[in-house]
């Protein structure tokens, strides 16, 4: 596990997180002249999947202090595990099936659109 052990470090780690708050946003924007939106659904899931998975094997193995990313993993209930599971699944189909509920920010404000 890494473990920040000064503040500077623990700043600039913040600020990494938040500019990736806006990616999905900002990268469907970039895609959606050229791309359909459902197959840009998939392509993003299944990035962040295996960039997560490669993220939790390698950064988060190194270290000698705190626990392994396995460990952490074997922590973990099984019944929070099946509800993230589930979440997603649901998450998943609601975007393939129905792909035209998206949201959308207006100047205004932000207001949902369907379109049927």
């Amino acid at each position: 596990m890494f473990i920040v052990e000064n503040y500077a470090m623990a700043v600039v780690l913040c600020f990494i997180t938040m500019m990736c708050w806006g990616s999905w946003g900002n990268t469907q924007k970039l895609a959606a002249k050229t791309w359909r939106y459902e197959l840009f659904y998939w392509d993003y899931v299944i990035g962040m999947l295996l960039f997560s998975l490669l993220i939790g094997f390698t950064l988060g193995s190194i270290g000698s202090e705190g626990r392994h990313f396995i460990d952490d993993l074997s922590q973990a209930s099984w019944a929070s595990i099946g509800s993230v599971l589930i979440g997603g699944v649901v998450c998943f189909l609601r975007q393939s099936l129905w792909p035209g509920c998206r949201w959308r920010f207006r100047s205004e404000s932000a207001s949902r659109l369907c379109s049927a």
